[in-house]
């Protein structure tokens, strides 16, 4: 029963996070970056927080999995208020979808995740390798390692965020000078 009512909860989990992608869309596509990084932060240390506070309490397992439903329900609502706030004109109807827009997104989509699912195995062969010969331990180990280096590696990429659409803006204008 437990892990049933696990997965039950994951998947409802899974489906905010799905439902929030358009919205999320919306806030990067009119490139809120402020609102984008703001949302991606919450996100994050939202999660971390709550999970350390239920596993604290001795919750486990399950505790994990209510810090990931609170943060995804939060997260969907702020992407919603957001993206209405931002975009007062949007509107969702069913019925203006078309069947053959559906299919042209879906094999899109598909071939990118499809894409996505061989970037995951082939960015974390190493560790399943690592896992086999020598434990879980050193897989641990070497993760908190090897996230930190790609961190501090991608650094100065966190000048491109704010640059990126300045640049935009600045192009736009033709203001060469500046």
């Amino acid at each position: 029963p437990l892990l049933h009512s696990t997965i039950r909860l994951l998947s409802f989990a899974i489906a905010l996070t799905l439902l929030a992608f358009p919205f999320a869309s919306v806030i990067s596509g009119l490139q809120r970056l402020d609102m984008t990084n703001f949302l991606w932060a919450l996100n994050t240390i939202t999660t971390a927080s709550l999970a350390a506070i239920f596993v604290g309490l001795g919750k486990g397992i399950p505790g994990l999995v209510d810090a990931i439903v609170l943060t995804s329900g939060v997260l969907f609502l702020l992407n919603v208020v957001l993206a209405w706030r931002l975009l007062p004109q949007l509107r969702i109807n069913p019925a203006l979808l078309r069947i053959t827009d559906i299919k042209t997104l879906s094999a899109f989509s598909a071939q990118v995740y499809i894409i996505q699912a061989m970037a995951t195995v082939y960015f974390h062969t190493e560790k399943l390798l690592l896992a086999h010969f020598a434990g879980p331990t050193p897989v641990g180990w070497y993760e908190i390692a090897s996230d930190l280096a790609l961190k501090i590696k991608n650094a100065p990429a966190l000048l491109m965020t704010p640059l990126m659409p300045a640049a935009a803006e600045l192009a736009a204008r033709s203001d060469d000078a500046r």
